[in-house]
């Protein structure tokens, strides 16, 4: 039986997220100012209790439009710091989930391609993607999204797929 070494952990960049933030933010920016500006100004104390019809009013909505602006965001980010990916000697394991944790893992020996992918808005921050083709039936796509140093992620996941193919005698061949 082989031993089984961790060669690379990681997760994805919160700031992967920041985009849903901005336009969150955007959005709760122009509710202030194209939806209440009819709402006067309280002006002055007014004790605990005694608080207008009118300003309780807007209050709530207020409270509820940011909060529903916010939800989707808020929601992803949790997405992403419960997300975490682990490259061994024999496999790729993602564990994802919010409320259910998932274990999803790509045997390296099924590899077939790797391709590295950094948009502009990830790579102002210094992040990628990989994603990983395979032979797996379950799972025959694989992305490490929003990881910092995508390409060097990348010849790890590859240089250790090839020593996985050679200790198992596997080798794919083209047909054209």
């Amino acid at each position: 039986m082989r031993s089984e070494d961790v060669v690379w952990e990681g997760a994805p960049s919160v700031m992967s997220t920041g985009a849903l933030w901005a336009v969150a933010l955007a959005a709760i920016a122009a509710a202030e100012a194209h939806v209440y500006p009819h709402v006067p100004h309280l002006g002055a104390f007014v004790p605990p209790g005694h608080l207008p019809d009118w300003l309780v009013g807007a209050l709530h909505t207020r409270a509820v439009g940011a909060a529903a602006a916010c939800a989707v965001p808020f929601w992803r980010t949790l997405d992403v710091l419960t997300t975490s990916y682990r490259l061994t000697t024999e496999r790729i394991v993602m564990a994802t989930g919010i409320l259910t944790r998932r274990y999803e893992q790509v045997e390296l020996f099924r590899l077939r391609d790797i391709g590295v992918s950094k948009p502009l808005g990830m790579r102002l921050f210094g992040l990628g993607s990989v994603d990983v083709f395979s032979r797996d039936i379950t799972m025959p796509e694989c992305r490490l999204h929003a990881i910092r140093s995508p390409v060097r992620v990348a010849d790890l996941v590859r240089a250790c797929a090839e020593r996985a193919k050679d200790a198992r005698g596997v080798r794919e061949h083209e047909v054209h």
